[in-house]
Formats: C-alpha cells, structure tokens, sequence
C-alpha cells in the first residue's frame, strides 16, 4: 500500500515513527550525522526523538532512472507503481517481481529471465507476448494458458509441451488456427471470464522436483515456497531466486542475489552470502549474522 505525501508517493505511512520522508537524491545527498539529547530515565522517548529525525528515502532505488513512482528498483528504468525490478529491466508497470532485462511488462507478478510483452500473467519464465497466463517457461504468443513449457501460438491451453497451433489442447493447420484464432479474439467481452478461469485452475510447479508449494520453476528440494526460481534446497520462500540460481535459502521474501546463497530469516535482500536474520536490501554485502 502506497501514500501520497508532499507529491511523492512512498511506501511509509504518516505516522509518528516515521516522519520525515524525502527523495531518494535528497536522501543520497543528506548529512548522516543525526544529534539527539539522551534522557535515561526515558530511554524510549530518547529512542523516539532520534527515530523521528531520521530521514528515509520515499522509494529504493539503486541506479534507477524514470522510477519514482516505484520501489525497490535496481538498475532498471520507466517503472510506475511497480515494487521489486532488477537488473535491467524496462517499461514495467502495476507489476511485482521482475527480473533479469525484462522489458514491457504490465500487472503480472514473478517475471524473469529475458521476457518481452507480458500482460497480466504470473510466473513467466523467458518467454515472450504472453497474456492473461500463468506458469509459463520457454513460450511465445500465448492468451489464456496455463502451466506450458516450449510452446508458440496457443490459445486456451493447460499442461503443453513443445506445442504449436493448439486452441483448447486441439491441433490444428496453421492456417486454421490464425482464422480461429482472429475470430475468438474478436470477443473482447469474454475476456475477464477467461482470465478468471485461468486464475481458478489448480497452482502448480514447472520444472520442478521434490518441491512443495505453488508458482514455482526450475526448483529443487524447496517447501512451503512460492513463486521462486531457479531455487534449491530451501523453506519458506516467496519470490526467491534469479537466473544465476540460489541455493540454501530460508524463511525469506523477495531474496536476490546474482549468486546467492545460504539465506535466513531475510526481507529483499541483494547481492549477498551467508546472511542471517536480515532485514531490507543488504546491498554488496557478504557474511552478515542476526543483522
């Protein structure tokens, strides 16, 4: 949930604890010194005078251009009301959780690896002009599918692989299924309903072995995890994982790192090793404990 606040918009509400919210340039700017008179017989008056001077940046951004209406954005650039994109990534709007130069992505959740043209999907794996979809790897030109892998040009389609020219899970001549295919998209109205549809099938795993949970790719050993990629041997993960893999991960959200692993108890942390009972981006660091 996102406030307005003297024309930003930030994801800390108004609110005694926190008070002073700036830009994120004016926070790069600031003088980190913070002066505050302890009174010990009240230390936790003490603890909220010094909490209330300190200023923190209405978004995160690390290397981020055209972004400030979005948070958590790490080398990317043109992202509005997005939360999590990282890694060169572009044009991403109403979307959580994209990754790895993925370009033009709108309302989806959980997108990676080198994806173009997805509309309101989750679980996208590089692939390319997915719509209203959700568990797909490897595909192209897909409306209305779910759980495909390797597949191009399907409509209204569950559980492919390698698959052309299907409409229904029914193969059909090329040229039969463009005709088919242009004359079912002609009926926008049904949209919504085919998507809800879609939205209403059975949450499964994709490439996945010994893995329990749901929206989960290429993983390994995981449970009680969700959306995750590229991820093995961990628990209790949501939206874990990058391209170059992740390993040993634990009771996190929103874990990433370009070679990451042995994770625990961490909030959106990045480019790190060895973390334990973390919180917040730790951004280029190695081997932090109960920190």
């Amino acid at each position: 949930v996102y406030t307005k606040d003297r024309g930003m918009v930030s994801k800390y509400p108004k609110s005694m604890r926190i008070s002073h919210v700036i830009k994120n340039q004016e926070f790069a700017d600031r003088d980190n010194t913070t002066i505050a008179e302890y009174r010990w017989s009240s230390f936790f008056d003490a603890l909220q005078d010094i909490a209330s001077g300190i200023a923190v940046p209405h978004f995160r951004h690390v290397n981020a251009e055209n972004s400030d209406y979005a948070d958590i954005i790490i080398n990317s650039k043109s992202n509005y009301l997005s939360n999590t994109v990282i890694n060169g990534c572009e044009n991403v709007l109403y979307s959580l959780s994209v990754k790895d130069y993925s370009h033009t992505i709108l309302n989806s959740i959980m997108v990676r690896n080198h994806c173009t043209n997805v509309f309101s999907s989750r679980s996208v794996i590089h692939s390319s002009h997915i719509f209203y979809s959700q568990n797909i790897h490897n595909s192209h030109n897909l409306r209305f599918c779910d759980t495909m892998i390797g597949c191009s040009e399907c409509l209204y389609c569950h559980n492919l692989e390698n698959a052309s020219y299907y409409i229904s899970n029914q193969k059909l001549d090329q040229d039969d299924y463009y005709k088919k295919k242009q004359e079912l998209l002609k009926n926008k109205w049904s949209f919504a309903n085919h998507h809800q549809q879609i939205r209403e099938k059975k949450w499964e795993n994709i490439l996945c072995t010994d893995t329990h949970g749901t929206f989960n790719s290429e993983c390994q050993n995981i449970s009680q995890s969700h959306y995750c990629y590229n991820t093995h041997h961990g628990r209790n993960l949501i939206l874990h994982g990058s391209t170059n893999g992740s390993e040993y991960a634990f009771d996190c959200y929103t874990g990433w790192s370009p070679q990451a692993a042995h994770f625990y108890g961490v909030f959106a942390s990045w480019n790190c090793e060895h973390l334990y009972c973390s919180w917040g981006n730790d951004e280029w660091c190695n081997n932090l404990y109960y920190s």
